[in-house]
Formats: C-alpha cells, structure tokens, sequence
C-alpha cells in the first residue's frame, strides 16, 4: 500500500532528525531510505497492472510525486545549507533570497502545470499522469530524466511539492530571525487570527495588490508567510482557498473587505453623529 508506505518513509526521515548525528550522515541516511521506498513502488509497479486509467492517474498524481518530493526536498535542503556563506546575516539573508529567486523561476517557467497543480486541474490528466502519455503540445519543457516507470506529470508535482516546501524552509530563515529580534525588547503580546482564514487570505490579496509592502515589492508568498508567522496561523493552500472565494455565487467574492467598509463607514457616522 503506497500510503503505508509513505507514512514509514516520513517516520524514518523524522528518526533520522532526531539522532542527533552530522547533517552528511543525516541525509545519507535519509536519501537511503527515500532510494528503498521509491525501490519498493518500482517493484510495486512491475507486479501489478493497474486495472484502469483511473487507478493509474492516482498513483502517479497523488501518491508517487509525495516520495520523490522528500527526495528533493532533503538533496535540495543539504546543498542550501553547505552553500550557505559564513559571515554577516545580510550576506545569509541575501543567499536565501537568491535560493528563492531560483523557485520562482522555476515556478513562473513551467506555469501552465504549475497552475493545474494548484487548481487541482483533471481535464489532461491522461496525458499527464499514465505512462506513455502524449502531450500534444511543447506547453512544458521535456525533463530529461522521464524513466520507463515516471510520467511527465509525476515528475513536475514532485518538483513543485519539493519547491513549496523548500520556498516555506527558506521564507522562514529568513523572516523568523527579524520577527524575533524586532520583539524579543518588547514585551510579550499573544495575538492570534482567530477569524475565518478566508478572511486573511482575502486581506493578504489585498495587501498584496495594492503595494502596502517593501514599496509594494513583497510577493503573495511572503506577505502570506509573515502573516503567519506574526498571527500564529497556519493558511494552508492558500491559493486553492482564493479560487474558492472567486467562485463564491451567493456571496460577494469579497464579502470580508466588504463587511469591513461597512462597519468602518458605520463608526465615521456614528463619530461624526
């Protein structure tokens, strides 16, 4: 059972965190397990044929790119930090930015998938995730690495789980730091978002398209990052939640934004009364 699977693989990987060994040998250890797992899904594969496109689509959208993502993600991680410059924290801050940059590029280059991934698209998953699927279109780049027991599709949502994680590990060495040495003088204010996480995300948008930022240079990324880190709450697949708010047919889209102007335009009344 590929689930099973993978829930022993993410174990071993959280076994090897807590050991307290070298990073090397950490992640030999972990990249060891990742190769037997994704080993043992090969085997899988050879032994058993799927018994329509169906169950084909899922193990390769849904269960195979969870086991290389944890490949990627733990290669990537290891090359990051040995890279890391020693020295003052605006050269590491300025490194961690230049690792960022790479993402979205790698994000913004293969958009169109990238975009099916969020959105949680079905209509070529065919083509995407069964073997020997044909893309009738150069709309992504041929990875040079598809095997006889990978898709094109796996092999892209494995990068981008891998990418969503790392960009997170990265956002949060970077604006942790600030967030602590900014109120670590001050004293201890517990705060949290405790409304609607639709309601946040519709604010962060807002932020976020208006400039209110870094002269209006901060991404959606950050700005939903920093909201998190500084409300204590977690949005999840925030853009996911955002297409939810779009396809909103009773309510308004931006009943959040809304409700505020009104309560706001209310107590300028009532002042002013």
């Amino acid at each position: 059972n590929g689930i099973t699977r993978l829930q022993e693989l993410r174990q071993d990987v959280e076994e090897f965190n807590d050991m307290g060994i070298p990073p090397a040998q950490q992640v030999r250890g972990k990249l060891n397990s990742v190769r037997n797992a994704l080993n043992d899904l090969t085997l899988q594969l050879d032994s058993h044929l799927f018994k329509d496109d169906d169950e084909e689509i899922a193990f390769f959208k849904t269960v195979k790119p969870q086991f290389k993502a944890i490949y990627i993600y733990e290669t990537e991680i290891f090359k990051i930090e040995t890279g890391r410059p020693v020295g003052e924290q605006d050269a590491i801050f300025g490194y961690y930015e230049q690792e960022l940059k790479y993402i979205r590029n790698f994000f913004a280059k293969h958009q169109f998938l990238y975009q099916y991934y969020l959105h949680e698209g079905t209509e070529l998953d065919k083509a995407y995730f069964t073997l020997g699927g044909q893309i009738t279109q150069p709309i992504i780049d041929q990875p040079l690495d598809i095997s006889r027991d990978t898709t094109i599709g796996d092999y892209f949502f494995s990068r981008f789980i891998a990418n969503e994680q790392i960009q997170e590990y990265l956002l949060r060495a970077i604006y942790l730091p600030e967030v602590k040495n900014h109120l670590q003088d001050r004293p201890e204010v517990s705060i949290k978002w405790t409304g609607d996480k639709a309601n946040l995300i519709e604010l962060a948008y807002g932020i976020w398209l208006t400039g209110q930022l870094n002269e209006g240079n901060a991404s959606l990324n950050e700005i939903i990052r920093w909201l998190e880190n500084v409300l204590a709450v977690k949005l999840g697949n925030f853009r996911k939640r955002f297409s939810e708010l779009e396809s909103r047919k009773r309510l308004s889209s931006t009943k959040f934004i809304d409700q505020m102007k009104a309560v706001i335009l209310k107590k300028m009344e009532d002042d002013l009364a």
